[in-house]
């Protein structure tokens, strides 16, 4: 798939500009010098043919193929500075997500309308080649936020009692800074209403998925 660059570089308009005054002296120098070599190569190869031609329309010919040569070579030089590949992967993520799927800063992320246990909710985001949402930027956390005003839904977040503290389903380390989230008497983590909070992991919610990349 291609598509249009924009707008042509200074450079690049300056070659196309040198180019057209190139065929504008080649068709000058044909059309002028056709008529002084016609009779030096008609007497060399045809001595038998010399006033019988048409060397208006030979000269014709001649320019137009040059300049369409030339053209043709010039087109094919620059074709790569004139037309680029789109590319389908930007660097740091992806650039469209599947239905449903909302894209940001490179990755997709599914908002549910069910509602589910958390067990269930991971794993139905593991059919999705996803996890749970994973917070690893306040900018990420602003955009669940505004992605979450209308119910609570569960993250990849839950605590960890032999540790006795929180872990998320990647194993990215849990910074408070980012996700301040104080626990109350539930192991699983909520984002809705403008709010973080925990919930009894076996209460149905809705839920989150992040695609894994």
């Amino acid at each position: 798939m291609f598509s249009f660059s924009g707008a042509l570089t200074p450079h690049l308009t300056s070659d196309i500009h040198d180019i057209f005054q190139i065929q504008l002296v080649l068709e000058t120098y044909w059309k002028s010098s056709a008529y002084m070599q016609r009779g030096v190569l008609l007497n060399f190869w045809c001595p038998n043919l010399q006033g019988k031609m048409n060397w208006n329309l030979v000269g014709v010919l001649v320019t137009t193929v040059v300049i369409k040569l030339t053209g043709t070579s010039l087109f094919l030089l620059y074709f790569s500075q004139i037309f680029e590949k789109v590319p389908n992967i930007i660097s740091g993520g992806k650039t469209r997500c599947s239905i449903r799927w909302v894209l940001y800063e490179g990755n997709c992320y599914y908002f549910s309308a069910l509602e589910k246990t958390w067990d269930e909710s991971q794993a139905d985001c593991a059919q999705a080649n996803a996890h749970l949402a994973v917070v690893n930027s306040r900018a990420e956390l602003m955009f669940l936020m505004n992605g979450t005003k209308n119910g609570n839904y569960f993250l990849g977040l839950t605590w960890q009692h032999s540790k006795g503290q929180w872990r998320w389903v990647d194993n990215t380390k849990f910074n408070p800074n980012i996700f301040n989230i104080q626990r109350t008497a539930f192991d699983c983590a909520l984002i809705g209403f403008d709010s973080l909070g925990d919930r009894s992991c076996s209460v149905p919610s809705r839920w989150i998925c992040e695609e894994n990349l």
